[in-house]
């Protein structure tokens, strides 16, 4: 579904990504994973056109995304949540999660309902309540509702289990994973709790110092090398 080939960004002589190569294979769990400045977060804003590379291919379903504005990707397919959920603190739960049905509605694209979304994120009983004073949890649920009401195809999240407790990460994982299968979806994720994506992907790739260090399945890929050397330790 998605094609990344040799893409590289330099900030000011640093460079960020080095020849980053890597496929998304359509209706899988991908991992991007890696240490802190790897260029995780980097090579997501530059998929969901934050940033553009210097040079390099970004494909889509064999479309060129380098030419892509970011308010289009809604109508290609691709929805984003990112590292601190990034909510409307004026609208409440339900406020929110109907942003994503109306970009999907602008698109013309086929969006969730916005009662089975949050029904499908257990928010219902908290459709009314403010944004504010929600628990962490809570706010990465009303997040990913929001990302699941605009109709994605595919989606990208940075970090979701960030910040969670040990209990919530399971049930997030859980989450991701039942809302993949009833939607049919394509999830690509930055994450940092190995066991998760050790246990929900199908395909991980480790980024150290902007290049790409391994790529395969993830039992492949946690007993490489250079992969215990630049991130899991021995």
């Amino acid at each position: 579904m998605l094609r990344v080939e040799r893409l590289s960004l330099a900030f000011r002589g640093v460079q960020a990504l080095r020849d980053v190569t890597f496929e998304v294979a359509a209706g899988g769990v991908t991992a991007l994973i890696g240490p802190n400045g790897a260029g995780k977060t980097t090579m997501f804003n530059c998929i969901s056109r934050i940033l553009t590379p210097d040079s390099g291919a970004l494909s889509l379903d064999g479309i060129d995304l380098i030419g892509v504005r970011a308010s289009r990707l809604p109508e290609l397919g691709v929805a984003r949540t990112f590292q601190h959920a990034a909510l409307f603190p004026s609208l409440d739960v339900r406020g929110n999660v109907r942003i994503g049905a109306d970009v999907a509605r602008h698109a013309s694209r086929p969006a969730l309902p916005v009662d089975e979304t949050l029904e499908l994120l257990r928010l219902s009983a908290d459709a009314s309540r403010s944004t504010e004073g929600l628990p962490l949890g809570t706010k990465k649920r009303v997040e990913l509702a929001r990302a699941l009401a605009s109709g994605p195809h595919l989606l990208l999240l940075d970090e979701p289990a960030g910040g969670l407790t040990h209990e919530e990460v399971g049930e997030m994982r859980d989450t991701l994973l039942a809302v993949k299968e009833r939607l049919g979806l394509t999830i690509l994720l930055v994450e940092h709790h190995v066991q998760m994506v050790m246990s929900m992907s199908s395909h991980v790739v480790v980024m150290s110092s902007g290049e790409v260090i391994a790529d395969g399945a993830p039992s492949d890929v946690r007993s490489d090398p250079r992969v215990i050397s630049a991130y899991l330790g021995s």
